[in-house]
């Protein structure tokens, strides 16, 4: 097919105008046309091809086409999302893209082609000299000094810090580096021998593991802004292409728009953003391709430069120089007449170009092609899309030509070219289902993030055999053995103080309690907390129990068994236009087993805002309908919300043959009607809806699934009547709420929960800020956004002034398109409103909280909250989860007037928000707010107050191995072993540098409930820092000592010269013996000679 549009007369003559220098003006072309073009260029010439676009949708089109005609990489160059007067730093993800692109071009012998916008062009860049002083490559095998490294990386702009986590960051253990590049999806972990580079491997971020070995890789500098500064002269990304690049300039009208709205958001030029006029002086020397959207005499007087021959607009008119003037000065170019004829003009000439055409429509005029002697070439993304097609094709018994095609690939639209005879039909041409950019920013890993370790003195703790106390901090002392240790120091009633081994820090957890009051201290020795904890472990024992009860009755009774994936389904799974995450992929697969078997699904889906939990549902839904032949109903907390899924299961299922009805106020009585009457005769297939839907003049025909979504948001009542509905009906409950980890993995086994802790792969942190609300500040952060072509929320909670608030930013911008929404306007004006900004005719929304549940719009990712502080902490996290939907950095600003004066408790709890801004916050935030709503909606109410007795963190440790115990997997209680042995089993500061990572490692070995855990962590230990010293394997062969001894009951193990004493209890009693032991020559000898003894017991 290639090679047939090579033939084509009118492509000889571009090339051929395009090797000689020429300068080409080319009117009225549309996507996969450009895309040809552009690739045309770079083959004929050789350059870097530089592609400056006005529209943002436009560059993601053009960068799925080109890959059709061209192999040579397709890069994108992303512009800053600040503005260049603020002091915010660009987000590193964006700084590793731009440094990414950049290295492309210094390093690579082969040119490129890079798709920018005007905004990140006029960014101005340091000098390439500069440049490639700051980039790194590392290679296994080579010389590096190890301090060199350190050094360097401190010069390129890294961050020092305990653990590389973030991009930008880098940490330094022993004798090995970790880095997080600010252009790689995934940190690299260096190993070093001596001097030598011994290994490279990418690592998991949150669990820090090794995953792949690598043989060499690129550290780019980790900032702009700040490089910026410290420069006498800035370059642009022309310096670095140098003279051989071709400019094109793609719709010339949308880039004179995009400038004078960019040098209006901007003001004057900055040292950080140049103009218009000196990039243009610098592009003038270069070969360009103009792109103008319509004929150039719209834009321009035109002059002719040569003599006419032959017809001016014919297709075969021969190229003429003219000169234009386009952004105020004047451009001399060729002009080749189009070939390219759309496939609607050609194939349904008939129609009004404005009249939308169905994908339908386009198929059955293509028998008009029966008896030409065209060929035809269907493009097809994949093999189930073509078999689908050909299908069609034979059902409607569509006559093709002879000469008819299949290929993969994707092109965004078609064409016809007359004289090569040849017409290129992709499948978005037909279905409008478009490639969606989404770049890969960072890899996502399925770690759960690990509980929070880190313990501020002051803070109230629970040592299991002692209750509740404050930890004072950390200080060393001698141990048993007189070695120098850590001890952690916690302060009980009337002033008493206890010691802990830090070897031991698994005996304390943080206490969270149920409220804001600090809990009283318990006493040492005394027997109240004694009985505190064995009144809750009675309590939770009888709550676990019923839970089992609960799962096993509803696995007795039978739902129905769905027959495996039909082809309809894989088209429908196929059709999802993302990647899936790998949490994703793991719910699907739960939920299908679900499905497939006997007993009625009733499944928790928990993952963050944004995190992809809709798809899981339509999938469940187009599952029961197609393959099950049954009716869905999806239950939402509101209005909005319910519309809003709406359109989007109308959207996603609108090639399959399923009918969808909605049941809300924004319906009116008679549409009502209509709708319930073809739920009960069984005509609707799927039913969204708020409370209504579960009234009682709702009745199903052949219900099979039921979806509820933030099932935490209905009143008891309408849980009540859901129970009723749920019985035998497969059910399915999402939930934005994050789950505690904790409180999930205690649960796992009492009920079916699957959780989505990873992120979508270019979904980057959202920026939170709190701030004083100033005018500056407000117009700066909606600027920000408009100069994206961005929207923005703002939250005001009263509805009394909520006008006033939007005339003061209709001051402040009077350019911007304001509107306003809350829940007192009528049902049918929310819903112009929400629809107007859904679909960008709306810049800014100031609302109520109307807006904080579930509603999506992507390209909003600005939001001001007006008086933070009276808001809780969920429903904040609610609504700072309406920004970053998308692959941009959001931000949230948390508006609080006079800052300072705020309580010590509101002030908490809005820096534990900003702090958690990272991926999965909500599932990290560790925060009482949200741990116990969380708890209290799993859990039930009656649970909170033992919560609040022993907290949060031993409730769940209790309810965990209550859970186990109850399924047989382990004894009801495990036995704390308390090991004394003269031995030096510790971590040493050498060896793991940082305090709250010892805490955590320590924590981890002290729960270690099998020799399986206790290995996987010295594995993990070997991999982070390095091969162990004696110190750590005496305290890994000592902790699995205590593993073995704690599953068969023993209290104490102490070790004497050649003699071990074993203790267990017996009812109060405590029964000891004592046999001998020779002696220990080894960590692993230890290990060995106890296990062997005690076996003689």
């Amino acid at each position: 097919m290639i090679e047939n549009l090579q033939k084509s007369k009118k492509l000889q003559e571009l090339h051929h105008a395009l090797q000689e220098q020429e300068s080409i003006l080319i009117e009225e072309l549309w996507d996969a046309p450009k895309a040809l073009v552009a690739a045309l260029a770079q083959q004929a010439t050789g350059k870097h091809i530089l592609i400056l676009t006005g529209a943002s949708q436009e560059e993601s089109r053009l960068y799925h086409d080109l890959p059709f005609f061209t192999e040579r990489p397709v890069v994108d160059f992303p512009a800053w999302e600040t503005l260049p007067t603020e002091k915010i730093p660009p987000s590193p993800d964006i700084v590793g893209e731009r440094y990414q692109v950049l290295s492309a071009i210094v390093e690579k012998s082969q040119p490129q082609i890079i798709i920018s916008s005007l905004h990140a062009c006029l960014q101005k860049l340091i000098p390439p000299k500069k440049f490639n002083v700051l980039y790194l490559t590392l290679k296994v095998g080579a010389t590096l000094p190890y301090d060199t490294l350190i050094e360097r990386l401190n010069n390129m702009g890294y961050q020092r810090c305990p653990v590389a986590a973030d991009k930008g960051e880098f940490a330094v253990r022993g004798g090995i580096i970790d880095i997080f590049p600010v252009s790689s999806p995934e940190p690299i972990r260096i190993e070093f021998w001596g001097d030598d580079i011994e290994s490279l491997r990418t690592f998991d971020p949150i669990g820090q593991k090794s995953i792949t070995p690598l043989d060499h890789a690129e550290i780019t500098p980790a900032q702009e802004m700040e490089f910026l500064g410290g420069e006498d002269s800035l370059s642009t990304i022309l310096d670095y292409l140098g003279n051989n690049a071709l400019v094109i300039f793609d719709d010339l009208l949308a880039l004179e728009d995009r400038y004078a709205s960019l040098i209006h958001i901007f003001g004057k030029p900055t040292q950080s953003f140049g103009s218009l006029e000196s990039f243009l002086d610098d592009v003038s020397p270069l070969q360009k391709i103009f792109l103008p959207k319509q004929p150039i005499e719209e834009l321009s007087k035109i002059t002719l430069l040569e003599k006419q021959r032959g017809g001016f607009y014919s297709e075969n008119a021969p190229m003429h120089k003219l000169s234009f003037q386009i952004f105020n000065r004047e451009h001399i170019a060729k002009r080749w007449a189009n070939p390219f004829v759309p496939i609607t003009q050609y194939l349904l000439p008939e129609k009004p170009p404005e009249e939308p055409i169905s994908g339908d429509e386009i198929l059955a005029s293509l028998s008009k092609l029966a008896g030409k002697d065209f060929s035809l070439h269907f493009l097809c993304s994949t093999d189930s899309e073509e078999s689908s097609l050909q299908k069609t094709i034979l059902e409607r018994q569509i006559n093709l030509p002879k000469e008819t095609s299949y290929h993969l690939g994707y092109l965004s639209n078609g064409f016809v070219m007359h004289d090569t005879k040849c017409i290129i039909l992709p499948m978005a041409e037909i279905t409008q289902r478009y490639k969606i950019r989404r770049q890969k920013l960072r890899s996502t890993y399925h770690t759960a993030p690990s509980e929070v370790y880190d313990l501020t003195p002051g803070e109230m703790v629970v040592h299991l055999n002692n209750g509740i106390g404050r930890f004072l901090g950390i200080e060393k002392r001698p141990n048993n053995v007189g070695i120098e240790s850590e001890f952690m120091l916690v302060e009980y009633a009337d002033n008493a103080k206890l010691y802990v081994p830090m070897n031991q820090a698994h005996l304390i957890s943080k206490y969270i309690g149920t409220s804001d009051d600090i809990p009283k201290m318990h006493t040492l020795g005394s027997n109240r907390w004694k009985r505190t904890k064995e009144n809750t472990e009675r309590a939770i024992l009888g709550y676990a129990s019923e839970l089992l009860q609960l799962y096993a009755k509803r696995e007795m009774k039978g739902g129905f068994a769905y027959p495996e994936d039909s082809p309809d389904i894989l088209a429908f799974d196929e059709e999802f236009p993302f990647v899936e995450t790998e949490d994703q992929l793991l719910a699907l697969a739960s939920i299908r087993r679900d499905m497939l078997s006997q007993k009625a699904m009733d499944r928790l889906v928990c993952g963050d805002v944004g995190y992809g939990k809709t798809e899981i549902a339509m999938r469940a839904a187009f599952k029961a309908i197609l393959d099950g032949g049954k009716q869905v109903a999806m239950l939402v907390p509101t209005t909005i919300l319910a519309m809003q899924h709406y359109e989007n299961f109308l959207d996603r299922m609108r090639s399959f043959p399923v009918n969808i009805a909605v049941l809300s106020r924004f319906r009116s009585s008679k549409q009502m009607r209509k709708t319930l009457e073809d739920i009960a005769n069984g005509t609707v297939d799927i039913v969204i809806g708020t409370h209504r839907l579960i009234s009682k003049d709702v009745h199903f025909k052949n219900l099979g699934l039921v979806i509820v979504d933030e099932e935490q948001r209905f009143g008891v009542r309408a849980k009540e009547h859901l129970k009723k509905i749920k019985t035998g009906v497969d059910c399915l409950t999402l939930s934005a709420t994050p789950i505690p980890r904790t409180l999930y993995m205690s649960l796992i086994g009492a009920r079916d929960m699957s959780v989505i802790n990873t992120p979508p792969q270019d979904r980057l942190p959202i920026k939170t800020i709190i701030a004083d609300p100033s005018d500056e500040l407000i117009k700066n952060a909606i600027l920000r956004e408009l100069a994206r072509d961005g929207q923005t929320f703002v939250i005001h909670n009263r509805i009394e002034t909520i006008h006033g608030v939007a005339d003061r930013i209709k001051k402040l911008l009077p350019q911007a398109r304001v509107a306003v929404g809350h829940g007192q306007m009528h049902s049918s004006e929310i819903n112009e409103v929400f629809h107007a900004f859904k679909n960008g005719l709306i810049d800014i929304l100031v609302a109520t909280t109307i807006v904080e549940n579930g509603i999506d719009i992507p390209n909003a990712n600005t939001i001001l909250i007006d008086r933070a502080d009276q808001f809780g902490l969920a429903d904040l996290y609610q609504l700072r989860g309406r920004v970053g939907r998308w692959n941009r950095r959001a931000y949230a600003y948390f508006l609080v007037p006079r800052l300072r004066a705020l309580p010590e408790v509101s002030r908490k709890r809005l820096n534990a928000l900003a702090e958690s801004s990272g991926y999965g916050g909500g599932m990290k935030l560790a925060m009482r707010d949200l741990e116990i709503r969380g708890a209290g909606d799993i859990l039930g109410i009656e649970q909170s107050g033992h919560v609040s007795a022993i907290g949060f963190h031993l409730y769940c440790k209790l309810l965990k191995k209550t859970v186990k115990s109850l399924e047989g997997k382990r004894p009801v209680f495990l036995t704390e072993t308390k090991i004394d042995f003269p031995i030096d089993a510790r971590l040493p500061e050498d060896y793991v540098n940082e305090t709250s990572l010892r805490m955590e490692i320590y924590q981890r070995l002290g729960e270690a409930a099998s020799w399986d855990e206790v290995d996987d962590i010295l594995n993990e230990l070997k991999d982070r820092f390095g091969p162990p010293p004696d110190p750590v394997l005496w305290l890994y062969h000592a902790t699995r000592i205590k593993v073995h001894a704690s599953l068969y009951g023993y209290t104490l193990l102490k070790l004497e010269k050649y003699t071990l004493t074993a203790e267990k209890r017996k009812g109060k009693k405590a029964i000891t013996q004592r046999v001998p032991i020779k002696k220990i020559h080894s960590p692993q000898d230890l290990e060995e000679k106890v296990l062997a003894a005690l076996k003689n017991i």
